[in-house]
């Protein structure tokens, strides 16, 4: 493995972030570089912790808030990396957050934000970023993200099995277990574009997809999809005691178009899945220890 460099930067402000990312170049495969950032006495905005509180009616920011906080400095961090993706069309596969303590986000804390690896697969490329957390000098959460760059001519062959109610394969490879075993309906909510538009302006997430229908096709998708995190985030804000966890897994499976209704359930082994109407289709799946 290459030897990562770290830097210690402040938080480029929005002309700087748009001239970085206007500017930035595709490197080949071969010539990735992981590439480390440090951002240090950071502060969340007071009305963007109030939004978000209100938006998934929480007391308590849940461990994923984090990305929220990390968003935009990601995209610092990305600006310098050298790898061989473009910004627009990466799939977020998973998420692993590794809790120490929960953050107070109301404080000052330091962010390490980290292009670890790249990996080629008949797939695509798959990289893994870590997000972490620091207040007082520790370690409160650290956050690993694997990433997709799926490959144009990678095609699914999961009609039949679809067909069958058995198993399929969502638009990111992985397996999945149809609604075969009992599984107990925690919550359901009802998403819509307006909502998705809404999110954006509280996660600072304006990724075109997630916005209109008409920018969503001109990238490939038929309709415009909801955030994945947001997925994320509505889940854990109706799981009793998340806030407890020490491990917290997300997968994210197939693109949740809208508008679309969607169903929080548990299964016998203490796992959560959010599925769309019907539960047909799984968007999330979830495991917390």
């Amino acid at each position: 493995m290459r030897y990562m460099n770290e830097i210690v930067q402040t938080p480029y402000s929005n002309c700087q972030l748009l001239k970085a990312l206007w500017r930035r170049k595709v490197v080949d495969v071969e010539d990735f570089e992981p590439l480390s950032i440090k951002l240090n006495n950071l502060t969340s905005p007071t009305q963007q912790i109030a939004d978000f509180k209100a938006m998934f009616a929480c007391t308590e920011l849940p461990v994923s808030f984090l990305f929220v906080a990390a968003y935009r400095h990601l995209g610092q961090l990305l600006a310098q990396a050298k790898f061989s993706s473009k910004l627009i069309g990466l799939i977020h596969l998973s998420s692993y957050y590794k809790v120490t303590m929960l953050p107070d986000w109301s404080a000052a804390y330091d962010l390490r934000l980290s292009l670890i690896s790249c990996e080629s697969s008949p797939k695509g490329l798959h990289y893994i970023i870590e997000v972490s957390v620091y207040q007082q000098g520790g370690l409160c959460v650290k956050c690993t993200n694997e990433i997709l760059d799926k490959r144009r001519d990678y095609k699914r062959a999961d009609s039949e099995n679809r067909a069958k109610g058995e198993i399929m394969n969502d638009t990111r490879g992985e397996n999945i277990v149809q609604m075969s075993d009992a599984e107990l309906a925690v919550a359901t909510n009802q998403l819509s574009p307006k909502l998705a538009r809404k999110y954006a302006k509280v996660s600072g997430d304006y990724n075109p997809i997630h916005l209109s229908g008409l920018l969503a096709k001109l990238l490939g998708m038929k309709t415009s999809v909801m955030h994945g995190m947001y997925n994320l985030h509505w889940s854990l804000s109706k799981i009793d005691g998340s806030e407890q966890a020490t491990d917290v897994i997300a997968k994210f499976n197939r693109p949740c178009f809208l508008p679309n209704t969607v169903e929080l359930t548990i299964s016998s082994a203490g796992e959560y899945s959010l599925f769309s109407s019907q539960r047909s289709d799984r968007h999330l799946h979830l495991k917390l220890s």
